[in-house]
């Protein structure tokens, strides 16, 4: 018993612990050390130089061999200090290890814990592990703080530890450093259990394999906070973690996580908080799934921003609490946006193929990443497919925006629909023609049509009566070729010399109409921005107008201005009614129901800009129909071969064009296929009836020629009603 005495004495002075053997490896085997707290022995700082092996080591209370366990194996009763060395604990058989009486700071060594019975460390005061030094324990206990507080800078290693948590921290818990927990048993407390709250700045941590016995609630955590005081976890980055609940912070109190990522893939992350939750640029983009919880509806909360994955969604909040951060989707749910804050979605119907990541649209829907799939009002715009793909926009060349409805910059809507998009001429000389074009097919229609009234005398010829109702059946024949140049096969023909065929078929149709409607290739706000104009169906309906003003003044400065005026309307009216009609297009891109679900855009957009259109269109239309009604009579045209009573049935022919290109306009064949084809079937209908029934030529074989140009008009509209979308259509002549 003196040699160990006298080896104690050795330890613990002042003079030997700076002597230069002490450097060299150290080992206590197999010793009984029996600390007697004497002023013989005089504890004072132990400073480590050198390693030292403490191996199965038994420490008794006092003088007297009582094998009473004694709660420290190594006692030190001031400040233990480790500069540089190492220590190293192995077979253990006390309570703990290595107890201090006071603060522990371990500098620039390191500490090590193995295989010991019971606990590794317990330290009254302050336990400060510093930058460059470590502490771990293997097989061994758990590192118990009393009565100060935890701070790591270094590292800290706790591995299969079966004695309730890798550290129970009284005071509060300061960790910056290294972290790993792996194989430790919570026990109805956290891993890391916190008396005082604390904070994990800038720390690396990592929880591999936690278990323990669950709370009726919420169940044990890897960081388990038991006081109200502020719980603060930045810029952390959380690595493996498994435990059997998936909650890997719980705290009493408020929770402030800022900066944190996952470096784990496939992981579950929970963390709870019961007073107030603050986060701020938390990472899940790896993780299966990260969810913050706090439990109380009205307790303060700010999220911030949380980014979530494509198939992952931040998770709905109940009546008992708050929730954000990430969850994957369950079936029949999906999120595809990346990198954004938003819940995951229902399946649209219109799907073809739905996965919590995926979705799959048909041809003619168009599907955005917000998981939304809409009715493309123009079906050869939108081609379909799979998202996320390539071609987020799903829209094809010239097409953008919801339902691919609008048009994209280089491009503007063509003069025969709003809904076709047409490419602008890029140079000069292109452009240049264009603008001639367009102004020279005004020019020639109207001239056609002057040259008509001009050239007619008192008495009529049976040709001229006959190419009148020819030049009648054309304006049908004229939407007919618009609706055809609007289906896929034409659209797959419009290329080289069948693109002029189909330019030119346009042309002579409405030539031979007598009226500028404008072809499919053709577009007066592709002019506008030549001009710098911002391009809309209006200001197309204006520049329309200074032309029709222009040719209008011309032909009354030369033949006077009554002539000029009913040759303008009877060439003009029609194409200028359907300007309005274009404004008045809507559609329905998603599956609403009521005038809320009509989408317009090119009303004007305060409240009653719909009413207004509508009313200035019959105000225009009464206005210029009351003008004609007046002038007509004057104009002697070919009433030498109508009946008295029928002297103005020349207006009828006027009605039925304006009417057959207002609705035309206003109800596109892309988007409303049947119902443009059955009102326009319903007025030929109607044309038919009032020509059989009021027999307004003398000469039947005029009025049979009428009934049959009407028949042949109804049968190419019910060739195109059932062909525009089946890529071929056989029309008889």
């Amino acid at each position: 018993m003196p040699q160990l005495m006298l080896l104690i004495r050795i330890v613990a002075t002042s003079d030997i612990a700076k002597s230069s053997w002490l450097a060299k490896q150290l080992k206590l085997h197999s010793w009984l050390f029996d600390i007697h707290r004497s002023s013989e022995v005089g504890f004072v700082n132990l400073v480590l130089k050198g390693a030292v092996d403490i191996l199965e080591c038994i420490v008794l209370k006092d003088m007297f061999i009582s094998q009473e366990v004694r709660v420290e194996t190594l006692g030190l009763e001031e400040d233990a200090v480790d500069e540089d060395g190492d220590i190293r604990f192995s077979g253990c058989k006390s309570e703990s290890c290595l107890s201090v009486e006071d603060n522990f700071i371990l500098s620039g060594g390191s500490i090590t814990f193995g295989d010991c019975e019971d606990r590794g460390m317990e330290a009254a005061g302050n336990v400060n592990l510093k930058k460059g030094a470590s502490m771990s324990f293997k097989g061994c206990g758990n590192l118990q703080v009393d009565g100060g507080a935890l701070f790591v800078k270094g590292s800290l290693d706790v591995e299969d530890e079966d004695a309730g948590g890798a550290f129970v921290s009284i005071g509060p818990a300061d960790l910056m450093g290294d972290v790993l927990i792996r194989n430790t048993s919570s026990n109805n407390r956290g891993a890391c259990s916190l008396n005082s709250g604390g904070s994990f700045d800038g720390a690396d941590i990592r929880f591999e394999s936690l278990s323990g016995t669950a709370k009726p609630t919420l169940g044990p955590a890897a960081i388990d906070s038991i006081s109200d005081h502020l719980l603060t976890i930045k810029d952390v980055s959380f690595g493996q973690h498994v435990s059997v609940t998936g909650t890997i912070v719980k705290t009493k109190g408020p929770l402030e996580v800022e900066g944190v990522c996952f470096t784990a893939d496939a992981q579950q992350y929970h963390f709870i908080a019961m007073e107030r939750l603050v986060l701020k640029d938390v990472d899940c983009d790896s993780v299966e799934s990260c969810i913050f919880e706090l439990i109380s509806p009205n307790a303060e909360a700010a999220y911030g921003s949380i980014p979530c994955r494509r198939g992952w969604g931040k998770p709905p909040s109940t009546t008992e609490s708050q929730i954000a951060g990430c969850a994957q989707c369950q079936p029949g749910r999906v999120q595809l946006q990346h990198e954004v804050i938003s819940e995951c979605q229902e399946c649209p119907q219109r799907s073809i193929e739905c996965l919590p990541d995926r979705l799959t649209v048909r041809e003619g829907f168009h599907a955005v990443e917000s998981a939304k799939v809409f009715t493309c009002p123009n079906p050869e715009a939108c081609g379909g497919g799979t998202l996320p793909s390539d071609n987020l926009s799903m829209c094809e060349d010239g097409y953008v925006g919801e339902g691919c409805a609008q048009c994209a910059e280089r491009y503007a809507p063509s003069d025969a629909s709003v809904l076709v998009c047409v490419q602008c001429a890029e140079s000069s000389v292109a452009r240049a023609l264009q603008v001639l074009a367009w102004l020279g097919k005004s020019a020639l229609v109207f001239g056609v049509a002057a040259k008509s009234v001009l050239g007619s005398t008192g008495t009529a010829k049976a040709s001229s009566i006959y190419l009148n109702q020819l030049l009648s059946f054309s304006t049908v024949a004229s939407t007919v070729m618009s609706a055809m140049l609007q289906t896929p096969a034409a659209q797959e023909l419009q290329e080289g010399v069948a693109r002029f065929l189909f330019q030119a078929a346009s042309l002579v149709m409405d030539v031979g109409s007598g009226q500028a409607v404008g072809g499919g290739g053709q577009s007066v706000q592709c002019i506008l921005k030549y001009s710098g104009l911002q391009p809309s169906v209006w200001k197309g309906q204006v520049a329309f107008a200074a032309v029709v003003a222009t040719l209008t003044a011309l032909l009354a400065a030369a033949k006077g201005p009554r002539v000029a005026a009913l040759v303008s309307i009877n060439c003009f009216f029609p194409a200028f009614l359907g300007h309005f009609g274009r404004q008045l297009v809507c559609f329905r891109l998603g599956q609403t129901e009521g005038l809320e679900g009509l989408d317009c855009p090119h009303v004007p957009s305060f409240p009653g800009g719909f009413a207004l259109v509508v009313a200035i269109t019959v105000l225009t239309a009464a206005v210029i129909l009351r003008g004609w009604w007046s002038l007509y009579g004057g104009v002697a045209v070919e009433e030498a071969k109508k009946e008295e009573a029928y002297a103005k049935w020349e207006t009828e022919r006027l009605l039925r064009k304006t009417a057959f290109t207002l609705l035309a306009a206003m109800l596109p064949v892309s988007a409303s296929p049947s119902l443009q084809m059955s009102s326009l079937g319903l007025l030929l209908l109607t044309s038919l009836v009032m020509y059989m029934l009021c027999l307004p030529y003398k000469n039947e074989r005029l009025a049979v020629c009428v009934c049959v140009c009407v028949c042949n008009s109804l049968k190419r509209r019910h060739c195109v009603f059932h062909v525009p979308y089946l890529h071929t259509c056989q029309v008889a002549s």
